[in-house]
């Protein structure tokens, strides 16, 4: 779902269940950027779970955004903040059948190979991956990827969920 401001969003989460095992993913244009913070500190008051990253632009249908906010709400099987060399997992190789990584994770980042081979060392290639890099038009280096934790540079948010995912050009 598109939502233009924050008011918009904050009226849409509450009046939204978002269960203790749901977390909202929300796509953020950078236009809108400056919200990130008064939205971290809405969510984390209401107790919901979330990630996150800032875009230049959103794609919502057939049209894309240079501010608002995109929200989709999932059951994640993991889902966490990866730094470099990093990342907790344990989760069975069972439960990734049929399953999807939605990778958000910092596109300026020159530490991306390292972030990216984190993740595969650890999930590898039992899971179909979807996703992309997150940041600013001037490509200005600049934290662009959050959670519950707040906003982090250098770094990835994965979220495996069950879904079986088709991608198709």
């Amino acid at each position: 779902m598109y939502l233009s401001t924050l008011d918009e969003l904050k009226k849409y989460v509450s009046n939204t269940e978002v269960k203790p095992k749901e977390e909202l993913m929300i796509l953020v244009g950078e236009n809108s950027a400056d919200k990130v913070e008064e939205l971290i500190n809405f969510l984390n008051g209401g107790g919901i779970h979330f990630f996150g990253g800032i875009y230049s632009r959103v794609l919502y249908e057939n049209k894309s955004y240079p501010q608002g906010f995109i929200v989709q709400k999932y059951e994640p099987i993991y889902s966490s903040i990866v730094i470099p060399g990093l990342m907790r997992f344990k989760v069975d190789n069972s439960e990734l059948e049929n399953t999807t990584a939605i990778i958000l994770i910092d596109g300026l980042s020159d530490k991306m190979k390292e972030l990216t081979d984190t993740v595969f060392n650890k999930v590898g290639s039992n899971v179909k991956y979807i996703g992309g890099g997150a940041g600013y038009y001037d490509l200005k280096h600049r934290p662009c990827i959050f959670n519950n934790m707040g906003l982090h540079i250098d770094a990835l948010h994965i979220c495996i969920i069950k879904s079986k995912v088709e991608l198709a050009v």
